[in-house]
């Protein structure tokens, strides 16, 4: 039965008694669903309906145990497939261009499996179909080939293109790799391209893969002792595979190629010294931990989105070559204690890393082509690449004093919150063990020796805000005769502060009879203190008159020195214009006469300045007429 295009949108239901029924053909229509002849048409050998609209498989194929070719291409398949296992005659199976997600139980004779275009991750259940030949998987999100899939030894077209894979490598591959027909697996996130594809006939490869095929042919006969692997400018597309062959290579090029991904195995270069990476299409950096020897990293020129946090482990790195990548961020390179060289230009840095400063041996930095913003651009065009490193140096120092002040200060209020808690602590204490009585005097004391330290302050920050000794000398000899017998006795003079509140306190202490003594006595005190304020401020007050002077004498001295500098240009610019007029003078000379001697001319000069040559003119002397 053969109803190819025939734009139907349901099968009649008469085929159901078709028993003689082997070929059903109904490519082309608008079905969405097949009718069950399996109970009639036991013969049905051949089932096609590509390009229709079903959206699932009928059950009833699982029971066709003579179907021998099964093609539903090009539908809108999402749901599961049913068990082929007991279609045991089925040779095709075509299931491509549809959303299967996983390929159904197969038959062990099945020999074509066409299943392109789908959503399938695994194809591990094709490798139980023992006489497969063709296995067409291109399109799909396969990360990975199957174990056993070497087991199958009539297998001679493997199409894998289009997928997730990192690797094409299996096991035993090598014993099969000469006897395939064809083999795709181009636009793949391949890390490697293994060594047994040197065996694979280049008629069964796709074109682009030559240039991998000579490298790793190369690669072969080079002997595993080699310290150096020179693969720079092959045109490669994927990198061969290297470790285990080359355990002690400690440098590896692999620039100005067209390499995407980086295989894996590169971190177990643990001797690895040079790594030059640039001029490719590389988007990350394989992890570096295990490179405790690499010294040179270049992987500049490529599409880097980030740099790995394991190049900040590499302390013995002295040159790091990221420029011209789209990168706008950087690990703390801070760890790298001998980096050298560090070239980050042509980025999408908007803002320098200030750890970049905090290596001590960064000499040789460059940040030039990037779009920033801090440090401002008016710091490169002023001192170039040299100044953003030294600008950033000073950030850092300051950084760090704000934060060492910062840390002191915490220190400091700790320290004041303890003796604080101490304090109370043993007030606790004492009025438990003396009473209230005992516990005031030790306040007085206390704050009696508060109040000096305090004015102790005052007078220290006196000195520090400009006042001059003398001056100084000046407002104590203002204070109480106590202050001055205690001067001339060498002890240290009491401060104001100190001499009222001993004064107060005997206002408080003293007897009845001495009361009023001490009261004319403090208020005696509170004038003094009033006047050496009004002292201090005189003293300010001088300072500042005195600077003002200062400033207006420097200000009429550079006038003077302004006005003798326009005295000289003017001067000078006469000079100028006298000479101009005399090569004037001199220039009109040689054109009258073009013969003339130069002492005849000088001669002439110095007439026509007195106005006399052409008023009186007259032969020069040794002149020729």
């Amino acid at each position: 039965m053969d109803l190819r295009g025939a734009r139907m949108t349901s099968l009649p239901d008469e085929i159901q008694h078709c028993i003689t029924l082997q070929e059903m053909r109904v490519d082309g229509n608008r079905l969405r669903a097949i009718p069950d002849v399996s109970r009639t048409a036991f013969d049905l050998r051949v089932l096609t309906a590509a390009e229709c609209e079903l959206s699932t498989v009928p059950e009833w194929l699982g029971a066709c145990r003579k179907l021998h070719t099964l093609e539903l291409g090009r539908n809108k398949i999402t749901s599961p497939i049913v068990s082929l296992r007991e279609c045991v005659s089925l040779r095709v199976l075509d299931i491509s261009s549809n959303d299967v997600r996983a390929l159904p139980e197969l038959p062990r004779g099945l020999t074509r499996l066409l299943a392109s275009e789908n959503k399938i991750d695994d194809v591990s259940a094709a490798t139980s179909c023992a006489d497969i030949h063709t296995l067409d998987a291109e399109r799909n999100k396969i990360t990975s080939l199957p174990d056993d899939i070497a087991e199958l030894h009539k297998l001679v077209v493997l199409k894998v293109a289009k997928n997730l894979l990192r690797s094409v490598d299996a096991p035993n591959m090598s014993r099969r790799a000469s006897r395939l027909e064809t083999f795709t697996f181009s636009q793949n996130p391949l890390g490697a391209i293994p060594w047994w594809l040197a065996d694979v006939p280049l008629s069964a490869l796709e074109p682009r893969f030559i240039n991998e095929t000579a490298a790793v042919r190369e690669l072969r006969h080079t002997p595993n002792y080699a310290v150096t692997l020179d693969l720079g400018n092959r045109g490669l597309l994927h990198a061969p595979t290297i470790h285990p062959h080359f355990p002690s290579l400690t440098t590896l090029d692999l620039s100005h190629n067209s390499i995407g991904f980086l295989p894996s195995h590169v971190s177990e270069l643990t001797a690895l010294e040079v790594l030059r990476l640039n001029d490719n299409f590389i988007t990350f950096l394989p992890d570096c931990s295990k490179m405790k020897n690499l010294r040179d990293l270049r992987a500049h020129s490529n599409r880097l989105m980030s740099v790995h946090a394991s190049v900040c482990t590499l302390r013995q790195l002295e040159t790091l070559y990221i420029g011209k990548n789209p990168l706008s961020a950087l690990p703390d390179l801070t760890p790298c204690l001998k980096l050298k060289t560090l070239w980050m230009a042509e980025c999408r840095f908007e803002s320098l890393p200030l750890h970049i400063a905090d290596c001590p041996s960064l000499t040789n930095f460059y940040a030039e082509g990037n779009p920033l913003k801090f440090p401002e651009p008016s710091v490169y065009e002023k001192e170039g690449n040299l100044g953003l490193l030294a600008h950033l140096k000073n950030i850092n120092e300051n950084k760090r004093e704000q934060e060492e002040m910062s840390r002191i200060r915490e220190a400091e209020k700790a320290r004041k919150i303890k003796a604080k808690e101490e304090k109370a602590a043993a007030r606790l204490r004492a009025i438990l063990r003396f009473g209230k009585s005992h516990l005031a005097r030790e306040e007085e004391s206390e704050e009696e020796e508060e109040e000096e330290e305090e004015d102790d302050d005052d007078d220290a920050d006196t000195v520090r805000s400009g006042a001059t000794a003398a001056t100084a000398r000046s407002a104590k000899t203002a204070t109480s005769s106590s202050s001055r017998s205690t001067k001339r006795r060498g002890a240290k003079a009491p401060s104001m502060g100190k001499v009222l509140w001993r004064r107060l306190r005997q206002v408080v202490v003293d007897d009845s009879s001495n009361k009023r003594e001490a009261v004319v006595q403090a208020r005696m005190d509170y004038d003094t203190l009033l006047r050496v304020r009004d002292l201090k401020f005189a003293v300010k007050l001088a300072d500042a008159n005195a600077a003002l002077a200062a400033t207006n004498a420097e200000l009429r001295d550079a006038e003077l020195e302004r006005a003798d500098a326009d005295e000289n240009l003017a001067r000078a610019v006469e000079e100028v214009r006298a000479i101009r007029r005399k090569m004037a003078d001199q220039r009109a000379l040689m054109e009258k006469f073009k013969s003339i001697s130069s002492d005849t001319l000088q001669e002439l000069q110095v007439r026509s300045t007195e106005q006399t040559f052409f008023t009186h003119p007259r032969p020069p002397l040794g002149f020729n007429v």
